[in-house]
């Protein structure tokens, strides 16, 4: 503040120099006068064809030439001297407003330069670990490339580093996001790795102080080994803090992955000790040796380690893409949540969920049927902790639930892997439905994906207790079809058509799901969305909403949602669907 001020007094003495300099200009005003005259005469000469004849003629321009080419050099000269002037003044504005600036901001604090420091950890907070939805205080994911003019590739990036914009600001805000381990501690890479992106890793992780470690890492470019490699280094560096892993996420060559076993040192001793004490959350969904991989200088036994790299392992959360009996009495999933599979191999998945006593959350795609391996038969079992399943009409083959009694799930979501099922797949995931029925479970949310509508409304009857419903009707269904989907569903909502069979009576009338208060519709991008006006899909909304307002005992509608899996731009048939709710009392939304 003292500089600023000091700064100021000087330019201020420099520049009343230049002023009173310019007041004794060299241009003497009362020249002005003859420049006129001069300039009158000349013109009404030239408008006359006026040519000079005479040697005093020629003897009077020269002379009146000669001056005014002199009063012009002065002129400049003056246009110089004031030109420096204007650049002292605009230096003297710049300054003044510096300290005026400061003064002021001194006097007229921002309320948020007020709040106190915990205050601030908690926007903070919020802030980093909401930025972006991405839940990392450091993401850098690829996009689509594209090729120049010279057909070179274009890579384009999405960058997020929140914890980094923060220290920007101001020295206090600097020194409380150094101070916070946690703010430097996640990190999502989905890209090309190179140099610069192992250095901005580099720079969270030594920030990160001893806070556990979240991690992403998935290569876009799945190469061999090519040295010097980016991806061993980034390897390496994170090696080195293994024990802070906490959560990690692997995409990488098979290469990698047993180049991570080997410096882990699990090939020589595999259990022998937890070189992994805080891993809690792992993904190896992308990672487990592909069928065409065929390295004569790897040894296929290897990837057995892998499994035993697990096995001492006390995970919460487990995402792989196959896992059979064998490998799984290996594992210690005592304290297993969450379990998400691309495929189990079994007789049965009762012997499986048996083993896992506190898992919340189950998805599976597939599950394949085999002689047993060894697995236990387990005849009835019922799991008191299973409150929400994620599957795909691969996984419920005939039998392959039999036994189970899962009263405690609420939250269930069914996929057709294809959406053309024939009378086998619907009959499975009535079985299915009829499973959860007989378990007396109580759905609260359903969600329903690529299912023809006529299987839709008989998973609606059979749990009327669903109170958060989303239906996907699937990528390649058109305008028309999406407009029957729609329209079909809010007359069967209503009860307006189809059998009412199963539904509960309320008030002596046929209702689905009378606790129903929010409703999403999933559309792959937006141009699947039939038009609200003239299809007449939102006037069979309007007239349901209607409907249960007039009714007592049920739940009125309170969200309508559109979700896009392909980015959209909000629009006009937009802007109608969210006038016309919002007339009737529902909230509207749409998300991608």
């Amino acid at each position: 503040m003292n500089g600023n001020h000091q700064d100021l007094m000087t330019s201020l003495d420099d520049i009343s120099v230049y002023l009173r300099s310019a007041l004794e200009t060299t241009v003497d005003t009362r020249k002005f006068g003859f420049i006129d005259s001069l300039r009158q005469a000349s013109l009404a000469q030239i408008r006359q064809y006026y040519v000079p004849s005479t040697t005093t003629e020629l003897a009077q321009l020269t002379a009146s030439s000669q001056e005014a080419f002199s009063i012009l050099g002065s002129l400049e000269e003056a246009i110089a001297q004031t030109d420096r002037l204007l650049s002292f003044l605009k230096k003297a504005e710049k300054i003044t407003r510096n300290a005026y600036d400061c003064t002021h901001g001194l006097l007229h604090v921002s309320p948020i330069y007020k709040l106190p420091t915990e205050i601030l950890t908690q926007i903070f907070d919020a802030y980093i670990f909401a930025s972006g939805g991405s839940d990392y205080s450091l993401s850098i994911d690829e996009g689509d490339h594209s090729t120049d003019d010279e057909g070179e590739d274009l890579f384009y990036y999405d960058i997020s580093c929140p914890s980094l914009q923060l220290g920007w600001i101001c020295n206090r805000w600097r020194q409380i996001v150094l101070s916070k381990p946690a703010y430097w501690s996640s990190i999502f890479l989905r890209c090309r790795f190179s140099e610069s992106s192992v250095a901005l890793c580099e720079e969270f992780l030594s920030r990160s102080g001893d806070s556990p470690l979240k991690l992403h890492i998935e290569e876009k470019l799945k190469h061999r080994r090519i040295v010097p490699n980016p991806v061993e280094r980034l390897l390496n560096m994170l090696l080195d803090h293994s024990a802070r892993w906490s959560e990690l996420a692997l995409n990488l060559h098979p290469q990698w992955f047993l180049y991570t076993n080997r410096r882990l040192d699990l090939v020589k001793s595999p259990g022998g000790h937890r070189e992994l004490p805080n891993l809690k959350h792992l993904d190896l969904a992308w990672c487990p040796k592909p069928p065409d991989y065929n390295d004569p200088n790897d040894d296929d036994n290897e990837f057995r380690h892998i499994d035993h790299f697990i096995s001492f392992l006390k995970l919460e959360t487990y995402v792989d893409s196959k896992l059979d009996w064998p490998n799984f009495i290996l594992f210690d999933f005592s304290c297993l949540t969450r379990l998400s599979l691309s495929t189990l191999v079994g007789t049965q998945i009762a012997p499986f969920l048996s083993h896992l006593p506190v898992l919340k959350s189950f998805r599976l795609c597939c599950f394949e049927e085999n002689d047993g391996h060894g697995e236990p038969v387990v005849h009835e079992f019922s799991h008191n902790t299973l409150s929400s399943l994620d599957l795909m009409d691969a996984s419920f083959r005939p039998n392959s639930w039999h036994g189970i009694q899962l009263p405690q799930v609420d939250t269930l979501k069914l996929e057709a892997y294809s959406g053309a099922l024939d009378e086998e797949g619907r009959s499975r995931f009535l079985s299915l439905s009829s499973l959860l029925h007989q378990s007396r479970c109580i759905l609260h949310t359903l969600k329903l994906a690529r299912l023809p509508l006529s299987l839709t409304l008989e998973m609606l009857k059979q749990h009327p207790s669903v109170a958060d419903l989303t239906v996907y009707p699937g990528p390649r269904a058109n305008v028309d079809e999406l407009s029957d989907f729609l329209v079909g569903l809010f007359d069967a909502l209503q009860g307006t058509e189809h059998s009412i069979e199963s539904r509960a009576l309320v008030d002596g009338h046929p209702v689905m799901v009378p606790k129903l208060h929010s409703l999403t519709i999933v559309l792959f991008n937006l141009s699947q969305l039939p038009d609200p006006v003239h299809s007449g899909w939102l006037d069979k909304l309007a007239r349901f909403v209607d409907w249960k307002e007039g009714m007592s005992d049920i739940s009125r509608l309170i969200e309508f949602r559109f979700e896009f899996l392909l980015g959209y731009e909000k629009s006009q048939s937009m802007r109608v669907i969210e006038d016309r709710l919002e007339k009737l009392g529902v909230r509207f939304s749409s998300i991608s």
